[in-house]
């Protein structure tokens, strides 16, 4: 008699929260089975999810008026029915309007500057395909694992001149600096999904390469592009994907405008800037930046100039991008739209670093999968406290650095604890990824 498995989704995200707090990743990936996340959504990450919708459908072909509509569509969709997260003196309506209005402008910008640029040097074969990479079953002290990794990179590119493949990835934040770009040479994304798309790939080769394309494509799901199986049809040997390119759209800080006030706003260049009238309106004066530095000292603009939303001005922020391409607004401060961009050169991967990453990988998915399951095996509540104590701790580190925690009211208030739904604060969990979102659903059917 054979001994049934469970099965055990792993993925990217759940990966990191259990790094920085297992105790997190209890309320965010086990409680109640389906765990829970917020129930308004955080402002970086509501901007994040929204630039990503709008670069998917840019880097698909559509248009950027279409891609940008599909983008505020769907932001307006889940902010209708969650909310922003914002601080209690802070106006929702102003931030609300703040918010669509970078994504609007990241948008708009990085498809002026940099769309030209990277269909120029790749061809785009495949973007946000659901990877679903079975690792097989293991024996574990809470029985048998059916470990199965769940991804979706941004897109998977060829460079045309090389022929190479190159996982692209998409960041939005604050601010670059130096130990950004050295956190993203180690970064889990690059070596997930790279392991992931290369695990397929190669699963494909030998079919690719004795099929036609009708008998390839017939069953895929979801459907295969026909980009990828010419690309691997005419290979010569089982394919490598060489390393991540990764892109970060800068949105600014956001801060109180004046302290004390409470409200915050996005400092970004993209939406906001300074105006000086003049006589007429062809002698009014712009900027992007009210303060810098540079090698004679600290320099900032004189009287007269006023900040103002480009989003209220005839035009809106795309008509602000455009004036400060046209106008080359303040060009000795450097071109304001690169600025917004970065672009390193591709993270290149070591196999023995992909292999290393693996293995660890797998060993503390088990390990999580052997907590959840002598967690749900508990008889009463001092014995579930106990098994949270030492299988899944609490990283007392992680609660307000780098951010504040969106579990630190369960993990300290016992009010909110004890039933997270009824505080209106939580949510279950719905997931991020198909087969995921699918399982969430009965669960939740069943509760």
């Amino acid at each position: 008699m054979s001994i049934s498995s469970i099965v055990h989704y792993a993925h990217r995200s759940g990966l990191d929260c259990w790094q920085r707090c297992p105790r997190r990743y209890y309320w965010q990936y086990i409680w109640g089975q389906t765990g829970l996340e917020r129930q308004r959504l955080d402002i970086p990450l509501a901007r994040g999810i929204y630039v990503h919708r709008g670069l998917e459908s840019l880097l698909l072909g559509q248009s950027i008026d279409d891609s940008i509509s599909f983008a505020l569509k769907s932001f307006d969709e889940e902010i209708g029915q969650r909310g922003l997260d914002v601080g209690s003196l802070e106006d929702s309506s102003f931030v609300y309007r703040e918010q669509k209005a970078l994504i609007e402008a990241m948008l708009y910008g990085w498809w002026l500057r940099r769309l030209p640029q990277l269909v120029e040097q790749y061809e785009i074969l495949e973007v946000e395909r659901e990877e679903v990479w079975d690792l097989g079953e293991f024996e574990t002290s809470a029985g048998r694992c059916h470990l199965v990794w769940l991804g979706k990179a941004d897109a998977l590119l060829r460079e045309r001149d090389t022929n190479d493949l190159f996982i692209q990835s998409f960041k939005t934040t604050a601010e670059w600096d130096s130990r950004k770009d050295s956190a993203a040479m180690h970064d889990v994304q690059g070596l997930s999904e790279l392991c992931a798309i290369e695990h397929r790939l190669n699963n494909w080769f030998q079919d690719a390469k004795a099929m036609d394309w009708e008998s390839f494509a017939w069953g895929k799901t979801p459907a295969v592009e026909y980009k990828t199986y010419e690309y691997l049809h005419n290979l010569d040997a089982q394919p490598k994907i060489m390393g991540i390119r990764m892109e970060h759209l800068l949105s600014g800080q956001r801060a109180e405008r004046k302290k004390g006030t409470g409200q915050k706003v996005q400092y970004s260049p993209l939406i906001r800037g300074y105006k000086k009238d003049g006589i007429t309106p062809d002698l009014d004066e712009w900027a992007w930046k009210f303060q810098w530095d540079d090698e004679f000292g600290t320099h900032r603009l004189g009287k007269g100039w006023n900040p103002f939303n480009a989003w209220d001005m005839e035009g809106g922020v795309r008509r602000w991008i455009d004036l400060m391409v046209e106008r080359q607004i303040q060009a000795e401060l450097g071109d304001v739209l690169d600025l917004q961009f970065v672009y390193p050169q591709p993270y290149y991967r070591q196999e023995e670093d992909v292999i290393s990453w693996e293995r660890q990988m797998i060993a503390e998915e088990l390990r999580k999968f052997e907590a959840k399951q002598r967690l749900a095996q508990c008889k009463d509540e001092n014995e579930r406290r106990f098994v949270l104590d030492t299988l899944i701790p609490m990283y007392r580190h992680s609660c307000d650095y780098p951010v504040f925690c969106a579990a630190q009211s369960l993990c300290f208030d016992p009010g909110y604890a004890e039933n997270p739904l009824a505080s209106q604060l939580y949510r279950r969990r719905e997931g991020h990824h198909d087969l995921e979102r699918e399982a969430l659903v009965e669960i939740t059917k069943g509760k």
